[in-house]
């Protein structure tokens, strides 16, 4: 498993967000995540990437942390058929906990990945991604994070959210 570290917090200035990060290069995203209900406490969800493209993600973290180390795997489906039917056997096995959809600018800066998403239903976030590796510690990689958030994105720690999109969707927190 690869492991994270995710922190995100709940905004309203997008535009200054942008500005701020308009150095980088940005992607769009269309992102439709469904989220499985698994008998265990790990996450697992079928992720559709701007209709072209899907993910089987699993994941397991802390929901309560304002600094969330995340163990996850990443499997790409080959083609939408195989997604599809993939998806039709989880929500017969296993049910939909529910399906969060987002339009995702998505920066990068090294390691850093940095998540300007709109959520159906939610609102705007910014979260902040730093990948751990053999040149980057846990704990240097939180401080990255947090630097980034607090110091170069300037948020306010007021606005820090521990809760992932789908818990805030279905108001469900552990």
């Amino acid at each position: 498993m690869a492991l994270n570290i995710e922190i995100k917090a709940k905004i309203s200035d997008t535009e200054l967000i942008k500005n701020k990060l308009s150095q980088l290069k940005k992607e769009i995203l269309r992102q439709k995540d469904t989220f499985i209900n698994l008998p265990d406490s790990g996450r697992l969800k079928i992720r559709c990437i701007n209709d072209t493209k899907s993910q089987l993600i699993y994941y397991e973290r802390n929901e309560n942390e304002q600094l969330m180390p995340s163990n996850f795997t990443i499997f790409t489906y080959p083609d939408k058929a195989k997604s599809r039917k993939a998806l039709k056997n989880f929500k017969r096995n296993y049910g939909i906990i529910a399906v969060v959809k987002k339009y995702r600018e998505y920066y990068r800066d090294g390691n850093v990945r940095i998540h300007l998403d709109s959520v159906e239903k939610l609102g705007t976030f910014v979260e902040i991604e730093v990948v751990v590796n053999n040149n980057l510690s846990e704990i240097d990689a939180c401080w990255i994070a947090k630097d980034y958030m607090f110091n170069k994105l300037q948020i306010s720690t007021d606005c820090i959210i521990s809760k992932s999109y789908v818990d805030l969707l279905t108001n469900k927190y552990y």
